[in-house]
């Protein structure tokens, strides 16, 4: 019995034995274990991995904060953001091992296009219990630009232009008062002539549509950007009657100035009733009649003629940008000559009068 007894206690105690030193291998296991996780917690890559895993989850908010900088009205933010979110779901983190050191490492961000569009910098912040280093995401750095777009254009003064549904306002001009070259030579001598804008649109990232409307309001094509169309905005009752004027006019011009068997001055007589009285011109030409009769002209015929613009010069003033051809025979073959001039006509008293003429 007694033996039996002891036999028990021995069991017993063997039972403890074993139940201490499972609980003293769980617990040396524990400590390995919360060991080596703190150990791999630690360690930078975890770090970085942690960082790739919530830049694949949401879009930083440094990236989105480095996307202030675009044009309002073309995209929400949140369609920025989510241009930003695709952009960066392909990029990879590049360690820069010559700006980085044993506390502190830098990892620039590129696109999978090979384009960088940011900075990742690690730091150690300190040590946990076993002495290890505790790295953390110090600083971020985004910057996008290398895929913003602008769109610019040079419209004239009272011409709206927009970016997408935006309209662009003064903050994006960059040149006002621009003169027309074709108006180059008249500024000085008329007042509140028209002028051009420049406008820069952006930044922006995707896509925007540039829209132009003329000072009504009406669409302006891409192939309407030219001066011509620009200046070519007189009333429409102006223009019919300057087709009316331009082809009588030219006719008796061109003849007086061929003086085709001296007739210079018949035409310069017809001339007479379509020109401003004492104007520039009528004073050229008549200077000009003084030296005639000694040109061997024997015919000058108009070709063709083209009205290029008809521009208001205020004052009831309008400047005819137009070029003709004409063939004209003197001792020789017949010689087919192009010109273009610049014509001011005023309108006085509903008549339609010529007071300048330059040749350009």
């Amino acid at each position: 019995m007694a033996k039996r007894r002891k036999a028990d206690r021995f069991r017993i105690g063997l039972i403890i034995y074993a139940l201490i030193l499972l609980a003293a291998i769980v617990f040396g296991l524990r400590a390995v274990y919360d060991y080596l996780s703190a150990y791999e917690d630690s360690r930078s890559s975890h770090c970085l991995e942690r960082y790739r895993a919530e830049m694949a989850q949401a879009l930083p908010q440094a990236a989105r904060d480095a996307l202030g900088d675009l044009y309002p009205g073309i995209h929400t933010e949140e369609e920025n953001a989510n241009w930003a979110k695709a952009l960066l779901d392909g990029a990879h983190l590049y360690k820069v091992a010559s700006r980085s050191t044993e506390d502190r490492l830098l990892y620039a961000v590129k696109t999978a296009d090979g384009q960088q569009v940011g900075t990742v910098t690690l730091c150690v912040t300190g040590e946990d219990s076993y002495g290890n280093p505790l790295w953390a995401v110090q600083e971020e750095d985004y910057d996008f630009s290398a895929y913003y777009q602008t769109r610019e254009v040079t419209v004239p003064s009272d011409y709206s232009v927009y970016l997408g549904e935006s309209i662009l306002g003064q903050d994006a001009v960059t040149e006002a008062d621009i003169p027309y070259e074709t108006l180059k030579d008249y500024y000085e001598h008329y007042e509140n002539l028209p002028t051009m804008t420049h406008y820069v649109g952006g930044p922006f990232v995707g896509d925007a549509e540039i829209r132009i409307c003329d000072e009504e309001g009406n669409p302006v094509t891409p192939e309407e950007l030219t001066e011509s169309h620009f200046l070519d905005r007189c009333p429409q009752e102006i223009r019919d009657r300057v087709d009316q004027y331009v082809p009588n006019f030219l006719y008796l011009y061109v003849n007086f100035s061929g003086d085709a068997h001296r007739t210079a001055r018949k035409y310069y007589d017809q001339l007479q009733p379509l020109l401003v009285s004492g104007g520039e011109l009528q004073t050229r030409l008549y200077q000009a009649l003084i030296n005639y009769g000694y040109a061997r002209t024997q015919s000058v015929k108009i070709l063709s003629t083209d009205i290029h613009s008809v521009t208001p010069l205020g004052n009831d003033r309008y400047l005819v940008d137009l070029s003709y051809e004409t063939e004209v025979t003197g001792m020789g073959d017949p010689v087919v000559i192009q010109d273009n001039i610049h014509l001011v006509l005023f309108d006085q008293n509903g008549k339609l009068l010529a007071d300048s003429l330059y040749i350009v």
